[in-house]
């Protein structure tokens, strides 16, 4: 099991400003990646996820003041690790994957996806690129436009770095485009997400106009004009999707133009939540409560075609009605005739079961039945410890150990470690278990793992203490 720093209000940064520690109104989850900025900019040291909505940290945008082939824009605050990046580009040329290519990176090496990409024509083309799980620290988002027949044109950019989207691949989920040749109403097909609180981002390019959010969207971007060829303006608007409907996004330009649109819905972390529910009807009937205002159940009992019997019961709720039949078949009762008689059957044969009696205890008719215990602790008294510097490479923890009865893993750096079983090279994208920085890791006892076991972190800062039992 995987632990976190303990949250507390005795750290010098506070766990966040929105925290209710004597509401819990937003409890911590320990041991999850990623975090926020609160509305006094200090950062959160540990996880709030039980609002069950992701959240825009921080934003940024840049345009193209001539006609270029690259776009740099940094956002303004450090990246958190474990966050994501999304980011919504526009440009003034079409990719078509060989001759005309569209790629987007950072300063910190993270991967980013083409989530959807819309085109109008070869002049106009309106994508959406993201990254999960990134790296911490200062960081600036660079586009590319490269290939053989790619030109200098202009480019737009929004950037998004979110806490709270599934952090595994499957953070992506609907996709939708749209592109027209002249208009002043910018929209994309319908998307429908597949789970309740998604985020869903926008993103314009055209060729002229300005451009106004559609109702309930907000224009993170406001509506920007690159200059370099071809894109005149440019989009990029978000909302949080509370439902799991249909949802047609939606902009308007000032003047008719050609435009491409794309959007894409992103899934959030979802935990479960306790509380309480209030049944006002059952299948139109309004149930009745008992004197301490709690639900009363009834239970019948099949007595003809025609309907069904209340059951009765005693002073402590207990069925006090006879059960006459089983599958049909009559019931034999004690002397009182209140309490059902079960027999007690041993397998004898093939053709049939022979009664076990109650005491007896000749060899024919008892049954054998063996007692086991396995409950002698395993103990050890030798534990070899041994500290390993924190890498950004792939790392020896721990060699194959036969012997091994157990191991302990203290990350006690300002990176996560991604640890992983097994002889094979551990990566950030190959690994068992995500170690975060002053995380513990202990190997689960049951059946005691005794191969090789490596590691790499997120960046070469600090070390892993290991006490291994043996």
């Amino acid at each position: 099991m995987t632990y976190g720093t303990e949250p507390t209000d005795a750290a010098f940064v506070p766990i966040s400003s929105v925290y209710s520690k004597e509401n819990n109104t937003f409890p911590a989850l320990q041991g999850e990646p990623g975090g926020y900025y609160d509305t006094n900019s200090n950062t959160s040291t540990a996880v709030i996820t039980s609002f069950l909505r992701p959240k825009v940290s921080q934003s940024a945008h840049a345009i193209t003041g001539s006609g270029a082939k690259t776009l740099n824009c940094a956002f303004g605050n450090n990246n958190i690790a474990g966050n994501s990046i999304v980011v919504c580009v526009g440009l003034g040329e079409v990719e078509n994957g060989s001759t005309i290519t569209l790629a987007i990176t950072d300063t910190l090496g993270n991967t980013y996806t083409e989530a959807v990409n819309a085109s109008q024509s070869t002049t106009l083309e309106a994508a959406i690129f993201y990254a999960t799980n990134i790296a911490s620290g200062a960081n600036a988002v660079t586009v590319t436009i490269a290939g053989a027949s790619s030109t200098n044109t202009a480019i737009a950019v929004e950037i998004y770095e979110i806490f709270g989207l599934i952090a595994e691949p499957g953070a992506l989920d609907a996709t939708n485009t749209g592109s027209n040749a002249g208009s002043t109403n910018v929209s994309t097909g319908a998307v429908v997400p597949a789970v309740p609180n998604e985020l869903v981002f926008v993103a314009i390019a055209a060729a002229g106009g300005t451009i106004t959010a559609g109702t309930n969207w907000t224009l993170d971007s406001g509506s920007l004009s690159p200059t370099g060829g071809n894109l005149v303006s440019f989009g990029a608007q978000s909302r949080l999707r509370s439902q799991i409907t249909s949802l047609t996004p939606s902009a308007t330009l000032s003047t008719s133009n050609a435009w491409a649109a794309c959007c894409a819905t992103f899934k959030s972390v979802i935990v479960p939540v306790e509380g309480t529910v209030n049944a006002g009807q059952i299948a139109g009937v309004v149930p009745k409560l008992d004197n301490t205002n709690e639900l009363g159940v009834s239970i019948y009992g099949k007595n003809s075609a025609a309907g069904d019997t209340p059951l009765g019961l005693d002073s402590s709720g207990r069925v006090t009605s006879i059960i006459q039949a089983v599958g049909g078949t009559a019931l034999a009762a004690d002397q009182s005739n209140t309490e059902l008689r079960v027999s007690t059957y041993v397998k004898t044969s093939a053709a049939g079961d022979t009664a076990l009696t109650l005491g007896n205890t000749t060899m024919a008719n008892s049954l054998p039945v063996t007692v086991a215990s396995d409950q002698t602790p395993k103990v050890t008294s030798t534990a070899t410890k041994t500290s390993v510097a924190a890498a950004a490479s792939d790392t020896a923890l721990l060699s194959s150990n036969s012997s091994r009865k157990g191991a302990l893993f203290f990350n006690d750096g300002g990176a996560i470690m991604y640890l992983s079983y097994g002889s094979g090279a551990a990566s950030t994208s190959s690994y068992t278990v995500q170690v975060p920085a002053n995380g513990y890791f202990e190997l689960p006892p049951e059946p005691i793992y005794t191969g090789a076991i490596r590691a790499i972190w997120s960046s070469a800062t600090g070390n892993v203490r290991v006490t291994e039992l043996s």
